[in-house]
């Protein structure tokens, strides 16, 4: 038995049970009279990526996470059907809208479509070359800290409350085997990254604060800075790694510049296919002096 979120807890409590062979009428999921079977969860798989569905499948958690949330919009679609919903004015325009595209979509999809042999490898060397910066990274830092906010307008008292709080946890890092994560625990008030133990993860050098980045200068890795003072409060740094300048080689730009390069030719193949139709029937629009005043405001 699996609680659902508080969206849908007014709808009752989901049963989810493991996707497994068995017989399309199999109950997956349920929330009151509403359920999803096997052979809605089938047809769910059908229209996704290849890609998608291999990694639904080889993850059943994630499958039986999909299956939640197709309960829930099946439940919330149930009560919205009881209350007449479909049948408002705006809401019909709207949903005959959204069928007509994805008529549209599915059919431009396939109008569309890109060869399976492009892009060719002479034209992703070509792109490469042509596109050299965008496959350098600038140096790398990982970092941690504890900060401590402190405006640039703070009061007296307040930058004697930072100072105090500065000076005892800098006692505790001094400390012998102090553990720089216990006390970034403790005592960091940023949220993001003190539940982690001040662990800020990889960041480029370019986006480091002009006050830290100059810091790290002196900093070997594993060492802890001085307190920094910036706009925005006190940083107390750890160089936990670096990484110098790299460029990706070709085989590892690869795989994006295929991607790449097949999403804008699918969409030079759409532009050209609408390009054609217009040239065939050219389209006729109404002047701007034949819409003025022609149109009044929603009621």
């Amino acid at each position: 038995m699996k609680k659902i979120t508080y969206l849908t807890a007014f709808l009752g409590v989901l049963c989810l049970s493991n996707v497994a062979s068995g017989a399309d009428n199999d109950v997956l999921g349920s929330i009151g009279d509403v359920s999803i079977k096997k052979a809605d969860v089938q047809a769910l798989l059908n229209v996704q990526g290849v890609g998608v569905v291999k990694k639904l499948i080889d993850n059943p958690a994630l499958l039986a996470k999909l299956i939640e949330t197709e309960t829930v919009r099946k439940a919330v679609l149930a009560e919205s059907e009881k209350k007449g919903w479909e049948k408002k004015p705006n809401i019909a325009y709207l949903m005959e809208r959204a069928r007509d595209q994805v008529l549209i979509d599915s059919y431009l999809g396939e109008m569309a479509k890109v060869s399976n042999d492009y892009p060719k490898e002479d034209e992703i060397s070509q792109f490469y070359k042509q596109n050299a910066t965008s496959f350098k990274s600038p140096p790398m830092v990982h970092l941690a800290q504890i900060f401590l906010p402190l405006g640039a307008d703070a009061s007296a008292a307040d930058q004697k409350e930072a100072s105090k709080k500065l000076e005892m946890i800098r006692g505790k890092l001094n400390a012998k085997k102090s553990d720089f994560a216990e006390v970034a625990r403790k005592n960091s008030l940023d949220q993001a990254s003190a539940s982690k133990g001040g662990d800020m993860g990889w960041l480029s050098e370019d986006v480091l604060l002009p006050e830290i980045k100059k810091e790290l200068t002196f900093l070997a890795k594993g060492s802890v800075s001085k307190p920094i003072r910036t706009n925005s409060g006190w940083h107390i740094i750890k160089l936990i790694e670096t990484k110098p300048e790299s460029t990706q080689s070709l085989s590892e730009a690869t795989p994006a510049i295929v991607n790449l390069l097949r999403n804008r030719k699918f969409e030079e193949n759409k532009k050209a296919y609408i390009e054609d139709i217009l040239k065939k029937t050219p389209i006729k629009v109404a002047t701007p002096d034949t819409l003025k005043g022609m149109f009044g405001a929603n009621p």
